[in-house]
């Protein structure tokens, strides 16, 4: 009868469903979430960088981009902290579309390299765009080429 009562109850355990954590709140406009590239800093700890694209339009879409620096936890039990946010006007108040986003490390320092479309003109204009990034909330230097000219592009 006890190994009965004891198959019930595991039974019966195993189909009460577990409280399950909520995921979090992302707005529907976030396109992309890349992770990549490290910094150390005497005063903040280590850590590595975060870009977020939030695109967004109907017949032409237009993109929004942040770069953040998150600590490294310091425990298993704990996420990551956002110890800088910087949101890059530079690239984005060109009204373009943001793909492709990528880390790679050049020399002492780790760079962004974005693909921006110009979703406006036909055909559209297509330029890499370059942030080099340092200690939080630091920009090194940011430049951009451009891969295929389309309107607005001197010939």
């Amino acid at each position: 009868m006890r190994s009965q009562y004891a198959f019930l109850v595991l039974w019966l355990g195993s189909s009460i469903p577990l409280a399950a954590q909520d995921p979090p709140s992302v707005a529907s406009s976030v396109e992309t979430v890349a992770i990549g590239g490290y910094w150390t800093s005497p005063e903040v700890d280590d850590g590595f960088y975060r870009v977020i694209i939030q695109t967004g339009g109907f017949e032409h879409a237009v993109s929004d981009i942040w770069v953040q620096w998150l600590a490294r936890p310091t425990d298993l039990e704990f996420s990551p902290r956002v110890v800088a946010t910087r949101h890059l006007e530079e690239i984005a108040r060109a009204s373009v579309y943001l793909m492709e986003p990528e880390f790679r490390v050049e020399g002492e320092h780790w760079i962004l390299s974005v693909t921006a479309v110009q979703t406006h003109c036909d055909p559209p204009n297509v330029e890499r765009w370059n942030v080099e990034l340092g200690l939080p909330s630091e920009l090194v230097g940011l430049s951009s080429q451009v891969t295929r000219p389309g309107c607005d592009v001197p010939g």
